[in-house]
């Protein structure tokens, strides 16, 4: 199964990519578990439960990879 935010377009990669900063800058905070993080993706950028949830995955999955410079 394709990731909702892959099915959008370019513009959805722009907004992915602000997306993946506010969850890199939420992190930072320390204020929050990134698990619960998708509640604040929901509120900052109006997504959905679901959307919220295949960002979060995705910030995850690729974290590692972005943090060393291969982004």
């Amino acid at each position: 199964m394709k990731l909702m935010i892959e099915k959008i377009g370019v513009k959805m990669v722009e907004e992915k990519e602000s997306m993946f900063q506010y969850l890199d800058d939420l992190r930072e905070s320390g204020q929050v578990n990134m698990f619960g993080s998708g509640a604040y993706l929901q509120s900052a950028f109006g997504l959905s439960r679901y959307e919220a949830k295949d960002v979060v995955m995705e910030w995850m999955k690729t974290f590692g990879e972005r943090k060393n410079g291969n982004s």
